[in-house]
């Protein structure tokens, strides 16, 4: 079943970027940048995006370690995608261990 979603590039067509992309926007997810035809993501984008990645890399478990492994950071202090990283990490744990559900 996941390779019915799997999509080469050639195979995605205007059409259903369009779609997604209206999709996107109506559930405020992303929103268009002026009057250009870039988008970027809206504050929930971002934590929905955030939180989806978050628990997909706790549930999957070697990813995760791809993801969350130290390096060093040219910034002294996290951005806020990174910071908003840590806070989802941190209060998943509490509903996880709640679920018996540990990291693989």
């Amino acid at each position: 079943m996941q390779e019915r979603y799997a999509l080469a590039p050639e195979e995605y067509r205007l059409s259903q970027l369009r779609y997604d992309l209206s999709k996107l926007r109506a559930k405020g997810l992303v929103e268009r940048l002026g009057s250009s035809r870039r988008y970027g993501l809206t504050a929930a984008g971002l934590r929905w995006g955030t939180l989806l990645v978050k628990l997909r890399f706790r549930l999957l478990g070697q990813l995760a370690s791809l993801a969350t492994a130290p390096h060093p950071s040219p910034h002294p202090a996290p951005s806020a995608a990174e910071a908003a990283y840590r806070n989802v990490d941190h209060a998943l744990d509490g509903p996880l261990a709640a679920l018996a559900l540990h990291a693989a």
